[in-house]
């Protein structure tokens, strides 16, 4: 019986029994050491794709984090812009109001009101330029922190899969001889 063309599996169990025997010594399939080294060729295989699978992961989320990065740079930038719209009109109307009463805005306390009126506008649109620009930033360094980190993970897990594939690569070839296995 050939372990890909075999009958349709309706019996979960039998079907794992049957192609358990296929790699057990005189079960009538390929030998036993071939099996291992079939196993261990998966396990290189599966490590590797594994492994590849956590380094796109880790691009994607810095894809992302720099996407946030970017939104959070567009939404500072407008929030700026309405802070100083705000604050141009607050001073045009201080403006008009004055003159509209009669008053010199050029000199004494209307020009004060309406310079302590600007900087606070200043002050105002800094504030919410480094809180922007520190928000991205954060941004910026979790997306580099999680490409990091899925690096280390995905270099651990295909040093894992080359791993496995050593130790069934030695059992298939030193029959008998004792190889740790570990969990």
């Amino acid at each position: 019986m050939d372990i890909f063309t075999g009958p349709p599996i309706t019996d979960p169990a039998s079907a794992i029994a049957s192609t358990t025997s296929l790699i057990q010594p005189g079960g009538g399939g390929m030998s036993y050491n071939t099996g291992l080294m079939a196993m261990a060729g998966m396990s290189a295989v599966g490590g590797g794709i594994s492994a590849f699978g956590q380094y796109k992961a880790g691009q994607m989320q810095k894809t992302a984090y720099d996407y946030n990065a970017a939104v959070d740079i567009q939404n500072m930038q407008e929030e700026e812009q309405a802070s100083e719209a705000k604050f141009s009109s607050l001073m045009g109307k201080q403006a008009s109001l004055y003159a509209k009463a009669g008053v010199d805005i050029s000199s004494g306390s209307p020009l004060l009101i309406r310079a302590w009126t600007a900087a606070t506008g200043t002050e105002e649109q800094g504030r919410i330029q480094e809180a922007g620009t520190e928000k991205a930033t954060l941004e910026r360094f979790y997306g580099e922190e999680a490409e990091a980190g899925a690096d280390v993970s995905a270099f651990s897990t295909f040093l894992s899969g080359l791993g496995k594939a050593g130790i069934g690569y030695i059992q298939a070839t030193n029959k008998g001889a004792y190889v740790p296995t570990y969990a």
